[in-house]
């Protein structure tokens, strides 16, 4: 591979990096102060999500809206 060609990174669905950023940094966490950050991120990731999905599909339902993000 010549040296001015970059890389390509996997593309990665939404829903995916939610999932990969929400779960438990350390195996076996269960405090309740761990558990409380945990809560807190997927509420900022999945209000992320919804505005990309507003943003990308404004002819949804507020109801549809919530199922894509739910998946």
């Amino acid at each position: 591979m010549s040296r001015n060609k970059k890389r390509k990174r996997p593309v990665q669905s939404a829903a995916v990096a939610a999932r990969v950023l929400c779960r438990p940094m350390y195996v076996g966490a269960s405090g309740s102060g761990q558990q409380e950050v945990v809560m807190e991120r997927r509420r900022v990731i999945k209000a992320a999500i919804r505005g990309l999905v507003e943003a990308a599909r404004p002819e949804l339902s507020p109801a549809q809206v919530d199922a894509v993000v739910a998946s």
